[in-house]
């Protein structure tokens, strides 16, 4: 027992001691780095209700009995791997908080009471492999570290709605178990934020204003992506970075909103979309951004608007039947339009875009439909000139 005269236990005071328990009765005292660390023998730590006890840097890390810890609610501040390593399964977590890195890294956590506007650090619920909900306030404004829950297979409910405009990067890596994100006030998904997250099959993201690489893409290659079969990017989002939603392969549905200009390269990598139209917000697709062996043989028609001026290497290189390309495109890569179903080109522009050698290959192509105008253009034109049988005029196209 440490009683009313303790105000401050020196850094790595008791580590490693045979101590069973320890209660605290001063509320103002303050736990110094590694203080009771390598406790191998504690099992349950008494603070003061009421308490401003602050808790230093792996204060109790790897006392790998610790399976209690009462009036934790009260603690404003805990240090990083505070709790790291330890047997305990339960934590209350005070309004107003902040933990540190790594707070409860690979403890046998598995339920979670969170207050409003707490703070975690980088990997603060790391590893917790039994961790399996995180109750959060309903007031909200909580914000997670990177990689705060990386790894914790079986976090299966958490409300997301409750945290506030950032997810950082990895911060739900892994979570093979995580099956919603309603994120309602995320401005900000980090890279690989939601990766590996394998049963993951509703998101919403209505106000998000960038999705970095890799967000809800698959990592592991022995693990699987998100499984939500519709997302849709609302206006506030302005680019598509690469491996965004890489090899989602159940996604069948997509809608692009009128803020995006870039879809940056595997950004839809093995997607299963049946319908897909480029807003002419959109103005370049880049390398493999829809490259797929898994997409639909009954997939119709792809539509790309008139802002798009690129298509990349293997752009738009999936299963589909025709292709209407808008006004402004004046580059197609190699392998850009690459299908072996595909019959139909329309190309709206009036001069012809400068196309990479096998730009067009792996497609059965019966016609090419041009301005009426640049017919002629068309057939003399480098690569084009190659199709020169095959180019029409648009008024040709059949209804």
């Amino acid at each position: 027992v440490l009683d009313e005269k303790y105000l401050y236990v020196g850094n790595a005071a008791f580590t490693g001691i045979g101590l069973e328990s320890l209660t605290i009765t001063n509320p103002n005292t303050k736990l110094g780095d590694y203080a009771f660390a390598n406790c191998s023998k504690l099992t349950t730590v008494n603070l003061p209700s009421d308490s401003k006890v602050v808790i230093g840097n792996h204060t109790f890390n790897y006392s790998t009995s610790l399976n209690q810890v009462n009036n934790l609610e009260f603690v404003k501040t805990v240090g990083d791997y505070a709790f790291a390593n330890s047997k305990l399964q339960t934590a209350n977590i005070s309004e107003d908080a902040t933990y540190g890195e790594g707070a409860f890294y690979k403890s046998s956590i598995t339920v979670v009471t969170i207050g409003k506007n707490t703070s975690f650090g980088l990997g603060a619920f790391q590893n917790c492999l039994n961790l399996t909900t995180v109750n959060m306030p309903e007031e909200g404004n909580v914000h997670f570290g990177v990689a705060c829950f990386a790894y914790d297979a079986m976090l299966a409910k958490i409300d997301l709605s409750k945290i506030g405009d950032v997810v950082e990067d990895q911060t739900f890596y892994g979570c093979s178990s995580l099956k919603s994100a309603d994120l309602v006030n995320v401005k900000i998904i980090g890279e690989y934020a939601f990766s590996d997250c394998s049963t993951l099959s509703y998101v919403n993201i209505p106000v998000v204003e960038e999705i970095k690489s890799g967000a809800f893409s698959r990592y592991d290659e022995y693990k699987s992506a998100a499984t939500f079969s519709a997302i849709n990017l609302p206006n506030t989002l302005t680019k598509i970075y690469p491996s965004m939603f890489n090899k989602c392969e159940s996604l069948t549905a997509l809608t692009i909103g009128s803020g995006v200009t870039t879809i940056g390269s595997n950004a839809f990598y093995n997607h299963k979309i049946n319908k897909l139209v480029i807003p002419d917000n959109v103005t370049s697709i880049d390398n493999n951004a829809f490259y797929s062996t898994a997409a639909s043989s009954s997939f119709d028609s792809v539509k790309v608007g008139n802002g798009c001026t690129t298509i990349g290497p293997s752009g738009l290189a999936f299963t589909f039947k025709s292709i209407d390309i808008g006004s402004g495109i004046t580059s197609i890569g190699n392998y850009g339009i690459k299908s072996n179903t595909c019959t139909t080109i329309i190309c709206r522009a009036t001069t012809p875009p400068t196309c990479g050698g096998s730009a067009f290959v792996n497609t059965n192509l019966t016609g090419i439909y041009v301005p009426d105008g640049s017919v002629n253009a068309y057939k003399s034109a480098s690569f084009w000139s190659m199709y020169s049988d095959k180019i029409h005029p648009l008024s040709d196209l059949p209804s």
